[in-house]
């Protein structure tokens, strides 16, 4: 057995430590802020439907949020296509693929012109 299959297999802790810990009030969870990202619930419905084919309602996202975290099907090179595609945006250049970023990218693509 390699030495990585051997680190999946083995736990480190033992099973119920995390959960006696946060009953024991010695470990928090901490989610990140939604302040941002709450700006663009609509953009945000939209994009995970078209995008990942993903309900708005299932999944938690966050102003620290990345397209990287929902690219299980698909390769990134499958998903900034389709973010392409689906709307006239490049989003390659947003290395840490934020999703802030590229939905603020797409609120600005879709205001009329002056």
């Amino acid at each position: 057995m390699s030495e990585q299959n051997k680190r999946f297999t083995k736990p480190k802790y033992p099973r119920g430590h995390f959960r006696k810990l946060l009953k024991e009030g010695k470990l928090r969870i901490e989610f990140a802020s939604t302040k941002k990202i709450s700006q663009y619930e609509e953009i945000a419905t939209d994009f995970l439907d078209k995008i990942f084919g993903m309900d708005r309602r299932s999944c938690l996202i966050t102003d620290e949020s990345s397209l990287w975290d929902f690219q299980a099907e698909q390769s990134e090179e499958d998903t900034l296509r389709r973010v392409q595609e689906s709307y006239g945006i490049d989003v390659s250049d947003v290395r840490d693929g934020n999703l802030v970023t590229i939905f603020k990218r797409i609120e600005w693509q879709r205001k009329p012109a002056c």
